[in-house]
């Protein structure tokens, strides 16, 4: 949050009472970005690996696996679903079956009509799972 307020400042030439928004998000003649967007994104990109990070260490682990050893045959449903809202408690259930459906190549309408037998490779899925943008949904628990 620091890095942002300073950049921020930068950009407006210091401590301001009011931010014209416009300014500070406009590229410059050359088309560069200021401070204030370079930290915005650079945060962004860095919560988001992280995120991608702690998901990808709770599937692992659901699936009782360590680096490249895997100890079952895959993750059932339920077990997709635990990890998720392991992570990101606040996250819809919507949005961790669009997860879901996306690391197992499938429609999302399709989750339910999974059977209790369904398992999906855990490498596989989230091989899939990295093909888009994982972002978390509540804050983070320090």
């Amino acid at each position: 949050m620091e890095e942002l307020q300073q950049a921020l400042f930068f950009d407006c030439g210091g401590p301001v009472r009011k931010v014209n928004y416009i300014d500070v998000f406009q590229d410059d003649h050359e088309g560069n970005q200021g401070k204030f967007v370079e930290a915005m994104r650079d945060q962004y990109l860095e919560e988001s690996i992280e995120y991608s990070d702690e998901i990808i260490d709770a599937l692992e682990n659901m699936n009782g696996s360590s680096s490249s050893v895997v100890k079952s045959d895959g993750l059932n449903l339920n077990q997709l679903r635990e990890a998720f809202l392991g992570v990101d408690p606040l996250k819809p259930l919507g949005e961790v079956d669009e997860l879901i459906a996306r690391g197992c190549g499938i429609d999302v309408d399709e989750i339910e009509e999974l059977d209790d037998s369904f398992t999906v490779d855990t490498k596989i899925f989230i091989k899939k799972l990295k093909t888009g943008i994982l972002r978390r949904t509540g804050r983070k628990d320090d």
